[in-house]
């Protein structure tokens, strides 16, 4: 008896830490990586996508992706309202040898820093969520679900669509820059 009472004391003790461990694994968040910038609905937003779920199939062919556009000027009020924050937050990063997977011409390694810190760190609201599905080889895109959110974060609709049609890619668009981008990460 006394055996089990003393694996009942042992276990009690350790089963905090086993559970604290098992939420650490399996709630992996997200970590969004800046892809540029888009207009919408007469709207400027930023654009992520979630290094996390990215998936890659048929050699690389194949590259699926969940991307969230944010608001231009919630991401600008936060830089604004969290400055200081903001600014050792980036230090930690840059300490720790973070470097974007890559910086467009336009961006400066501390925008792209900053946008990636704060979308991780503040987690403004999404306004659109999509998951985007692209064929490098082929060169063309589909959108297997999208999501509309309101000011709040409430959903106004959502849908998907598994067997959605491929599209060619629009040259100058931001489905032309996003193809680039993820098609040259897999080279």
């Amino acid at each position: 008896m006394s055996t089990l009472s003393d694996f009942q004391k042992a276990f009690r003790t350790i089963s905090p830490l086993l559970f604290l461990i098992f939420l650490s694994q399996s709630a992996k968040a997200s970590d969004w990586k800046y892809i540029g910038g888009t207009t919408y609905d007469g709207k400027y937003y930023y654009a992520f996508y979630d290094k996390q779920t990215e998936q890659r199939r048929g050699n690389g062919r194949f590259t699926s992706i969940w991307v969230k556009l944010v608001d231009y000027h919630e991401l600008d009020s936060i830089r604004n309202a969290c400055n200081d924050t903001l600014i050792n937050l980036l230090a930690s990063e840059v300490v720790k040898g973070r470097v974007p997977p890559y910086v467009l011409q336009s961006d400066s390694l501390t925008m792209v820093l900053m946008f990636e810190t704060i979308v991780n760190q503040f987690r403004p609201k999404t306004r659109y969520m999509m998951h985007t599905e692209l064929d490098c080889k082929e060169y063309k895109m589909r959108t297997l679900s999208l999501t509309v959110y309101d000011d709040f974060g409430d959903t106004i609709s959502s849908g998907s669509d598994p067997e959605a049609k491929w599209s060619d890619v629009v040259p100058d668009t931001f489905g032309q820059f996003m193809m680039e981008t993820m098609c040259r990460k897999r080279k």
